[in-house]
Formats: C-alpha cells, structure tokens, sequence
C-alpha cells in the first residue's frame, strides 16, 4: 500500500490506522514505512508516542540481510522497520 500526500496532512496516523485495522482483520505482522531520509526518525517517534508501536530503523543493506533471513528461515517473525526512499534507489551505474 502506498500512502503519499502533503506535508503536515497526517499520513503517520492515517497509516497506523489502516495498519491496525490490517493488523486485527488479517493477523498482519509486518511493516515497512519507506519515508525521506529526513523524517525516519519522525516516524518512529510518532509511532512510539501515539501508538506504543517500536519501529527499527534500518538502512537498505540490513533491511535486505534481515529480509532474507526470514525469508530463508521461513520465521513468522514480526517487525516494523523504516527505512529512507533515498536507501533504497539502486546506485548511478544501474539506473538507466
């Protein structure tokens, strides 16, 4: 799901509520918030402070190890992990 709007018109809360309703209705464990480099700790203070959710803040290589692990484990781990838009674009020598 993708959620993009203005600054300051509550995408935090508006997320956190489509996660929680995911969450109850799907058993959802889950969570990725790809956000700007400069509001990852934002966000994770606000999930702390409004909803008493611990989210990781991961760079785009340990979102990658941490992904395969599970995966390759098959662990119904959970996790809420936030990790910036600008991580995750592939280097120069890729993007064509």
């Amino acid at each position: 799901m993708l959620i993009a709007d203005e600054v300051g018109l509550g995408k935090t809360i508006e997320a956190t509520y489509i996660w929680k309703e995911i969450q109850a209705r799907h058993s959802a464990r889950r969570l990725l918030i790809i956000c700007p480099a400069m509001l990852r700790e934002k966000w994770r203070e606000d999930l702390r402070k409004r909803f008493n959710i611990t989210g990781e803040i991961v760079s785009a290589s340990t979102l990658y190890e941490r992904v395969k692990d599970i995966a390759s484990y098959r662990s119904a781990e959970s996790f809420v992990f936030i990790t910036s838009l600008e991580g995750l674009r592939p280097p120069r020598e890729l993007r064509r």
